[in-house]
Protein backbone atom coordinates (compact mmCIF):
# COMPACT_ATOMS: atom_id res chain seq x y z
CA UNK A 1 0.00 0.00 0.00
CA UNK A 2 1.41 3.31 -1.07
CA UNK A 3 0.94 6.87 0.12
CA UNK A 4 -0.33 7.89 -3.33
CA UNK A 5 -3.34 5.57 -2.93
CA UNK A 6 -4.47 7.02 0.42
CA UNK A 7 -3.32 10.65 0.56
CA UNK A 8 -5.85 13.46 0.42
CA UNK A 9 -5.46 15.30 -2.87
CA UNK A 10 -5.36 17.99 -3.82
CA UNK A 11 -4.28 19.28 -0.42
CA UNK A 12 -6.00 22.40 0.87
CA UNK A 13 -3.24 24.97 1.22
CA UNK A 14 -2.49 28.52 2.23
CA UNK A 15 0.33 30.95 1.52
CA UNK A 16 2.80 32.70 3.82
CA UNK A 17 0.99 36.05 3.53
CA UNK A 18 -2.35 34.72 4.80
CA UNK A 19 -3.38 36.07 8.19
CA UNK A 20 -3.64 33.68 11.11
CA UNK A 21 -7.31 34.71 11.34
CA UNK A 22 -8.01 33.67 7.73
CA UNK A 23 -6.03 30.43 8.09
CA UNK A 24 -8.07 29.52 11.17
CA UNK A 25 -11.33 30.26 9.33
CA UNK A 26 -10.22 28.13 6.39
CA UNK A 27 -9.39 25.20 8.68
CA UNK A 28 -12.72 25.53 10.42
CA UNK A 29 -14.73 25.71 7.19
CA UNK A 30 -12.93 22.70 5.68
CA UNK A 31 -12.87 20.79 9.00
CA UNK A 32 -9.12 20.19 8.86
CA UNK A 33 -6.37 20.59 11.45
CA UNK A 34 -3.34 21.41 9.30
CA UNK A 35 -2.50 23.49 6.26
CA UNK A 36 0.54 23.08 4.04
CA UNK A 37 1.97 26.51 3.22
CA UNK A 38 3.03 26.96 -0.41
CA UNK A 39 4.75 29.71 -2.34
CA UNK A 40 3.21 31.29 -5.44
CA UNK A 41 4.89 28.66 -7.66
CA UNK A 42 3.45 25.75 -5.62
CA UNK A 43 6.61 24.92 -3.68
CA UNK A 44 6.05 23.72 -0.12
CA UNK A 45 7.59 26.21 2.33
CA UNK A 46 6.01 25.12 5.61
CA UNK A 47 3.02 23.75 7.46
CA UNK A 48 0.75 25.23 10.10
CA UNK A 49 -1.59 23.40 12.45
CA UNK A 50 -4.67 24.39 14.38
CA UNK A 51 -2.71 24.13 17.63
CA UNK A 52 -0.01 26.45 16.18
CA UNK A 53 -2.68 29.06 15.51
CA UNK A 54 -4.20 28.67 18.96
CA UNK A 55 -0.76 29.09 20.54
CA UNK A 56 -0.21 32.35 18.64
CA UNK A 57 -3.52 33.93 19.55
CA UNK A 58 -3.81 32.34 22.97
CA UNK A 59 -6.92 32.26 25.09
CA UNK A 60 -8.36 35.64 25.79
CA UNK A 61 -11.27 36.91 27.81
CA UNK A 62 -11.61 39.56 25.12
CA UNK A 63 -12.34 37.79 21.82
CA UNK A 64 -12.23 41.04 19.87
CA UNK A 65 -8.63 41.66 20.99
CA UNK A 66 -7.65 38.12 19.99
CA UNK A 67 -9.32 38.60 16.62
CA UNK A 68 -7.46 41.88 16.00
CA UNK A 69 -4.17 40.20 16.91
CA UNK A 70 -4.88 37.21 14.62
CA UNK A 71 -5.59 39.53 11.66
CA UNK A 72 -2.17 41.19 12.01
CA UNK A 73 -0.01 38.04 12.26
CA UNK A 74 0.93 36.24 9.04
CA UNK A 75 1.16 32.47 8.63
CA UNK A 76 4.72 32.78 7.29
CA UNK A 77 5.88 34.07 10.67
CA UNK A 78 4.51 31.17 12.72
CA UNK A 79 4.56 28.14 10.39
CA UNK A 80 6.92 25.21 10.79
CA UNK A 81 9.51 25.65 8.06
CA UNK A 82 10.88 22.73 6.04
CA UNK A 83 8.45 20.13 7.41
CA UNK A 84 9.10 16.43 7.07
CA UNK A 85 7.62 15.26 3.78
CA UNK A 86 6.89 12.02 1.98
CA UNK A 87 7.00 10.97 -1.65
CA UNK A 88 3.82 9.45 -3.12
CA UNK A 89 5.66 6.17 -3.83
CA UNK A 90 6.57 5.57 -0.17
CA UNK A 91 4.63 2.92 1.72
CA UNK A 92 1.80 3.68 4.07
CA UNK A 93 3.66 1.75 6.77
CA UNK A 94 6.66 4.08 6.40
CA UNK A 95 4.36 7.12 6.64
CA UNK A 96 2.79 5.76 9.84
CA UNK A 97 6.23 5.09 11.36
CA UNK A 98 7.36 8.66 10.65
CA UNK A 99 4.15 10.15 12.09
CA UNK A 100 4.54 8.06 15.25
CA UNK A 101 8.26 8.85 15.63
CA UNK A 102 7.83 12.58 14.99
CA UNK A 103 4.59 12.88 16.98
CA UNK A 104 2.68 14.46 14.09
CA UNK A 105 -0.74 13.60 12.71
CA UNK A 106 -0.12 14.51 9.07
CA UNK A 107 2.65 14.88 6.51
CA UNK A 108 2.77 16.79 3.22
CA UNK A 109 3.40 14.64 0.13
CA UNK A 110 5.82 16.13 -2.40
CA UNK A 111 6.88 15.02 -5.89
CA UNK A 112 9.28 16.90 -8.16
CA UNK A 113 9.46 19.72 -5.61
CA UNK A 114 5.70 20.34 -5.69
CA UNK A 115 3.03 19.55 -3.13
CA UNK A 116 0.76 16.80 -4.48
CA UNK A 117 -1.23 15.87 -1.38
CA UNK A 118 -1.21 15.28 2.36
CA UNK A 119 -1.38 12.04 4.31
CA UNK A 120 -3.00 12.15 7.74
CA UNK A 121 -3.84 9.76 10.54
CA UNK A 122 -7.44 9.79 9.24
CA UNK A 123 -6.17 8.53 5.87
CA UNK A 124 -4.24 5.78 7.69
CA UNK A 125 -7.44 4.78 9.54
CA UNK A 126 -9.32 4.64 6.20
CA UNK A 127 -6.60 2.34 4.85
CA UNK A 128 -6.78 0.14 7.95
CA UNK A 129 -10.54 -0.14 7.50
CA UNK A 130 -10.04 -1.25 3.91
CA UNK A 131 -7.35 -3.75 4.92
CA UNK A 132 -9.61 -5.26 7.56
CA UNK A 133 -12.53 -5.34 5.13
CA UNK A 134 -14.91 -3.16 7.15
CA UNK A 135 -17.14 -2.68 4.09
CA UNK A 136 -16.91 -6.29 2.90
CA UNK A 137 -19.64 -8.86 3.34
CA UNK A 138 -18.80 -12.05 5.17
CA UNK A 139 -17.87 -13.32 8.58
CA UNK A 140 -14.74 -12.33 10.44
CA UNK A 141 -12.60 -15.07 12.00
CA UNK A 142 -9.69 -14.35 14.34
CA UNK A 143 -7.12 -17.02 15.03
CA UNK A 144 -3.88 -17.24 16.95
CA UNK A 145 -1.06 -19.47 15.69
CA UNK A 146 2.07 -20.17 17.76
CA UNK A 147 5.28 -18.82 16.23
CA UNK A 148 6.51 -22.39 15.80
CA UNK A 149 3.31 -23.40 13.97
CA UNK A 150 2.44 -23.25 10.28
CA UNK A 151 0.16 -20.28 9.66
CA UNK A 152 -1.25 -21.60 6.36
CA UNK A 153 -2.10 -25.01 7.83
CA UNK A 154 -3.83 -23.37 10.80
CA UNK A 155 -5.71 -21.09 8.43
CA UNK A 156 -6.90 -23.96 6.23
CA UNK A 157 -8.13 -25.86 9.30
CA UNK A 158 -9.93 -22.81 10.71
CA UNK A 159 -11.81 -21.74 7.59
CA UNK A 160 -12.48 -25.16 6.10
CA UNK A 161 -14.51 -24.91 2.91
CA UNK A 162 -15.21 -21.19 3.13
CA UNK A 163 -13.76 -18.73 0.64
CA UNK A 164 -11.19 -16.30 2.02
CA UNK A 165 -11.87 -12.75 0.81
CA UNK A 166 -9.48 -10.89 3.11
CA UNK A 167 -6.54 -11.63 5.36
CA UNK A 168 -4.40 -9.62 7.78
CA UNK A 169 -1.73 -11.10 10.00
CA UNK A 170 0.75 -9.70 12.52
CA UNK A 171 3.17 -11.15 15.05
CA UNK A 172 2.36 -10.55 18.74
CA UNK A 173 5.69 -10.76 20.64
CA UNK A 174 3.97 -11.06 24.03
CA UNK A 175 1.97 -14.12 22.98
CA UNK A 176 4.78 -15.33 20.71
CA UNK A 177 2.08 -16.03 18.15
CA UNK A 178 0.73 -14.87 14.81
CA UNK A 179 -2.63 -13.13 15.16
CA UNK A 180 -4.66 -13.41 11.97
CA UNK A 181 -7.94 -11.76 11.02
CA UNK A 182 -9.68 -13.53 8.14
CA UNK A 183 -12.77 -12.39 6.27
CA UNK A 184 -14.64 -15.41 4.85
CA UNK A 185 -17.72 -15.84 2.71
CA UNK A 186 -19.73 -18.76 1.39
CA UNK A 187 -18.13 -22.03 0.52
CA UNK A 188 -15.37 -22.71 -1.98
CA UNK A 189 -16.65 -24.30 -5.19
CA UNK A 190 -15.66 -27.95 -5.61
CA UNK A 191 -12.97 -28.45 -8.27
CA UNK A 192 -15.63 -29.75 -10.67
CA UNK A 193 -17.72 -26.59 -10.10
CA UNK A 194 -14.86 -24.19 -10.75
CA UNK A 195 -15.03 -22.33 -14.05
CA UNK A 196 -12.07 -22.37 -16.38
Amino acid sequence: MFVRNWMSKPAITTNPDTSVFDAARLMESKQIRRLPVVSADGELVGIITKSDLQAVVGRSRRPEAAQRKSRKIRVGGVMTRAPVTLHPDETLEHAAQIMLRKGVSGLPVVADGKLVGIITESDAFRALGAILGFQQRGARVVLSTPASGDLLTALQMAVGKFSIVGLVSYFDPEKKAWETVVRIRGRKPAPSEATV
